[in-house]
């Protein structure tokens, strides 16, 4: 176990979320929102991977839709996703006062009290391995020619 700063965890899984096929306002979003649990004392990172692991490649086939809300969508959807498009407004149309579930969501599925915890900044070294592989996607493979221009 090692603990990471905020700054770091949110970095690395936004790096991560971009791996697993995320478009980058999705990463952001995806970033934020591990912060965010970490800084509540949930373990944000694991989260993070779970979710990476699930959609892995394939994150257009469970974005949210008008259909997740109304109930008729048949298969699985992203929670990032329909977060981002509860926090978006993109959906058509919601219903009024949605807002008033966000601590209800909060608190009952981190089952956690939110506002009296510690932040969970010790990552274990196997999910920040598993995210650090998901990262690597992102890079940009090094070839003799970019290290003699000064690359790493």
């Amino acid at each position: 176990m090692t603990n990471y700063a905020l700054i770091e965890i949110e970095t690395h899984c936004r790096k991560a979320a971009r791996g697993a096929g995320y478009h980058w306002g999705e990463a952001e979003e995806m970033a934020k929102a591990t912060r965010w649990l970490c800084a509540h004392g949930v373990n944000g990172a694991e989260q993070c991977l779970t979710l990476l692991e699930a959609v892995d490649g394939n994150c257009a086939d469970y974005r949210a839709t008008l259909d997740t809300l109304q109930g008729t969508h048949d298969g699985a959807v992203c929670g990032l996703s329909l977060g981002c498009a509860l926090a978006d407004r993109k959906l058509e149309t919601l219903p009024e006062g949605i807002d008033i579930i966000a601590p209800m969501i909060a608190k009952g599925v981190m089952r956690a009290d939110v506002g009296n915890a510690e932040p969970f900044t010790e990552i274990s070294d196997a999910v920040w391995k598993a995210l650090n592989g998901f990262a690597h996607r992102t890079y940009v493979p090094s070839t003799e020619e970019s290290r003699m221009k000064g690359a790493g």
